[in-house]
């Protein structure tokens, strides 16, 4: 049997795998025989997407109150500068919910008509996201016990709301998964609160950072500013390097379950809870430096850290799943592990200069810019968390959607939003989301894969069964991994031709390894035939096909996809596997 040319997986972490996809022979290892009949069989399916692109509004007065009463007339929608037909429309005031919905004839009704908003679309899904990587346990503790007081009022009394409880620490964890009932969310927030926190480990690094920084300052050990500097940024890069994989891991993560609220239906909330989440994790360390040495630009070295674009990533992708942020910055108390009581995070030695906390405005510019650029909100804790989540409260029940037809079905690109509010005072809040990418079905694939490394969920229609067979030790510490896919044929949509039955899957593959480095998912395309005259016996067996993966030692999740091209049905599994030297 002939196998594909080796392909190289690359991955922006340094994963490398090498693939070599091939089909087994069909008469191998054919499954169990499973009953089925003729009428059970799949059928060939047509993917037709109606392109309608929905956008929340939310309205508020120069008082902070909401706008109410406002139609579809009074609104302008803007994609990419083209001013948008409004095909439907419709308002949340409280409980109350009124909608309009466009006629045959392309016009929306004069009147109204009240809609349930217990009907599944207009459901709340709250996601609580701790991020326990950049998280203090006594800040997480206080705003767990602000939140308890908002989940009360908020669920199980009002049904149109449901909740989720996420945990991030080393792992994604779902402690708590969608449900209406306040009791389930207490408790689980309870759990978060028992949680020890990973946090406090980089919280060390930072003061030994700083010690180490202060020691330089006042000691010049008798080398010259440049030489000295240079240690000082040896030393800062070290520290900024694990930063960067930490803020990497903390989007990563953020995005995987992105992907996973993707086919959940209802209004979707994620609520981030946070100290911190910087754009650039070197800027304030890297700039001290540069003020303490007057040669050179060590400012410059932070601009190799700059991670502006993977949280434009991200918020293209909350985009996308229309899901909304509002990021918690939960920053209430500043004590480093030394002392309690210790004022400033900076000891300058006598030097004038300001000192550089963590919290501070450089390191919140990317919780602000998640909430703003997807119609959020960013709280600032210590100033009035009572007063915003009391806006988070109202922002579940006072808003309009408008919907309008999209020329841009699925082009996997970004397309930016405004709207406008007619004969509208100029102090009046507009919130929405700036735009959104519309990903293609092959997009979503891609991602709901890669989602799956982190929050293992397994959706397995077609029914597959995958093996691991025997590894097979390969030159230079690599080692041969071989999947075995094997997949029921009576789930199969197969549409006869001539003499055959034919068929096409696709398998998408992706690795995420012990310290977190996902490779890129890999696909693989396979032509199935097989002979009429044999597909009565072959119908209740399943079809083997094999992939094959070179990796180094190491402990792997595997998540893989198969997708029937002809039927549209995907079965998703996710493995792990331990690679020993």
């Amino acid at each position: 049997m002939k196998k594909a040319g080796w392909i190289l997986l690359s991955s922006a972490f340094g994963l490398g795998i090498l693939f070599a996809p091939f089909p087994a022979a069909v008469d191998a290892s054919l499954g169990r025989p499973q009953e089925s009949k003729a009428k059970d069989a799949p059928q060939l399916v047509y993917d037709i997407e109606v392109a309608i692109t929905n956008i929340e509004v939310f309205v508020r007065g120069k008082d902070g109150r909401c706008i109410t009463g406002l139609k579809p007339e009074d609104f302008e929608i803007y994609e990419d500068g083209v001013l948008q037909k409004i095909t439907n429309f419709h308002e949340g005031n409280n409980l109350q919910v009124q909608g309009y919905a466009q006629k045959r004839d392309g016009t929306l009704p004069r009147e109204p008509q009240r809609i349930s908003p217990l009907s599944e679309p207009l459901q709340n899904k709250i996601v609580f996201f701790f991020d326990n990587e950049h998280l203090q346990p006594m800040n997480r503790n206080w705003i767990v016990g602000k939140l308890k007081s908002f989940i009360q009022a908020n669920f199980e009394s009002k049904r149109a709301n449901q909740g989720m409880v996420v945990f991030l620490d080393k792992r994604l964890e779902i402690i708590q998964n969608f449900t209406p009932y306040a009791s389930s969310l207490l408790r689980a927030i309870e759990d978060v609160e028992e949680r020890a926190s990973g946090a406090l480990l980089r919280m060390k690094s930072w003061e030994e950072l700083q010690q180490e920084l202060d020691g330089m300052t006042s000691s010049r050990s008798g080398l010259d500013d440049h030489d000295q500097m240079q240690r000082s940024i040896v030393h800062a890069r070290n520290y900024v390097e694990e930063e960067m994989n930490q803020l990497s891991f903390s989007l990563r993560s953020l995005e995987a379950l992105g992907n996973y609220l993707n086919g959940i239906k209802g209004r979707k909330i994620l609520i981030y809870i946070s100290d911190r989440l910087p754009l650039n994790p070197g800027e304030e360390i890297f700039s001290y430096i540069g003020q303490i040495y007057n040669v050179g630009n060590a400012r410059l070295e932070a601009m190799n850290y700059d991670a502006s674009w993977l949280f434009k990533e991200f918020v293209a992708k909350c985009n996308a799943n229309e899901i909304s942020v509002y990021s918690i910055h939960a920053a209430i108390f500043e004590t480093g592990l030394a002392s309690a009581d210790k004022a400033q995070t900076w000891n300058i030695n006598a030097s004038s200069l300001r000192p550089l906390v963590p919290g501070t405005a450089a390191q919140n510019n990317a919780l602000d810019m998640m909430a703003r650029e997807t119609g959020g909100r960013s709280i600032l804790a210590r100033q009035d968390i009572e007063g915003g989540l009391e806006r988070i409260e109202n922002d579940l029940v006072n808003y309009y959607s408008l919907g309008y037809g999209s020329k841009y079905p699925a082009d996997n690109a970004y397309h930016s939003i405004d709207v406008k509010i007619k004969n509208m005072d100029r102090s009046t809040e507009i919130r929405f989301r700036k735009g959104y990418l519309k990903s293609s079905a092959e997009e979503k694939l891609r991602d709901n894969v890669i989602s799956r490394l982190f929050l293992g969920q397994k959706d397995n229609p077609l029914a597959i069964q995958v093996q691991i067979l025997p590894l097979e030790k390969l030159p230079f510490e690599q080692t041969r991994l071989t999947l075995k896919i094997l997949i029921p044929i009576n789930k199969l949509a197969l549409t006869p031709s001539k003499a055959n039955r034919l068929g096409k899957i696709k398998v998408v593959i992706a690795l995420l390894d012990s310290k977190y480095f996902s490779s890129d998912p890999h696909e693989l395309l396979h032509d199935i035939t097989i002979p009429e005259q044999d597909f009565e016996m072959a119908r209740n067996r399943s079809y083997p096909y094999l992939a094959e993966m070179t990796v180094k030692p190491e402990r792997y999740v595997i998540s893989l996809a198969v997708k029937d091209l002809v039927g549209l049905t995907t079965s998703y599994v996710q493995l792990f596997k331990d690679v020993p030297k």
